[in-house]
């Protein structure tokens, strides 16, 4: 499993941010509890980092080979967050990529539609 790239787009428009906002050490036992990562990369993400920035750096590599349903579930903790920027960032997180699988969503739709409709205007010649 790795995420859609709709949302991987995301994490890289939004990675400034995250480096800057998310503090991952305070989160990481939240991010175990729901399965989204190992024991053996909590003690990664806790002891073998030297900053923030390089935990963030690990955190999102091990993201983007997880499932569209985990990145939703790091929004959720975002949102659950004390922190009003945090729970900010989780609700903006979640907010762009719903739409962009609504809009991934409709644009696939719409080319179903126009190829069904091609499909049925040349069975009829």
């Amino acid at each position: 499993m790795v995420l859609s790239k709709y949302i991987t787009d995301i994490i890289d428009k939004e990675y400034p941010q995250i480096l800057s906002d998310v503090p991952l050490v305070d989160i990481v036992f939240d991010l175990r509890s729901i399965g989204l990562i190992s024991d053996d990369e909590v003690d990664k993400l806790k002891d073998g980092c030297q900053s923030n920035k390089e935990r963030i750096f690990h955190f999102i590599k091990i993201l983007k080979s997880r499932s569209d349903d985990n990145y939703f579930q790091f929004c959720c903790i975002l949102k659950d967050s004390q922190v009003t920027h945090i729970q900010d960032l989780g609700r903006k997180l979640e907010i762009e990529a719903n739409a962009s699988r609504n809009e991934r969503d409709n644009l696939t739709s719409r080319n179903q539609a126009t190829s069904s409709r091609t499909k049925a205007s040349k069975s009829n010649i």
